[in-house]
């Protein structure tokens, strides 16, 4: 979802997209992370090339805010780190 969206599948994979191949070894549950603002949800992170996506263990809550958050670092193949954190926030609503 993109950021200030407004979902109604709780089971929606977060995909981000880079403009350059990311280094693997960059990319941890503690370089990306879904939060509701209290609990870390938890999920598998794959890597492909340069896209990076999220899927939850469990769906989303319904009529809850979360945001994800990029560390920098993440880093691509010449070993360039993001050039800061980067984070955004999308809502589950009842459809």
């Amino acid at each position: 979802p993109i950021g200030g969206s407004r979902i109604t599948q709780t089971n929606t994979v977060i995909e981000v997209l880079f403009t350059e191949s990311i280094d693997d070894d960059t990319v941890t549950p503690y370089s990306f992370i879904v939060s509701d603002g209290q609990t870390t949800i938890p999920g598998t992170i794959e890597h492909t090339d340069n896209k990076l996506r999220f899927y939850p263990v469990i769906p989303f809550d319904l009529t809850t805010t979360y945001t994800v958050i990029l560390s920098q670092s993440i880093s691509d193949l010449s070993g360039n780190p993001l050039a800061r954190a980067y984070s955004w926030s999308f809502t589950t609503n009842k459809s």
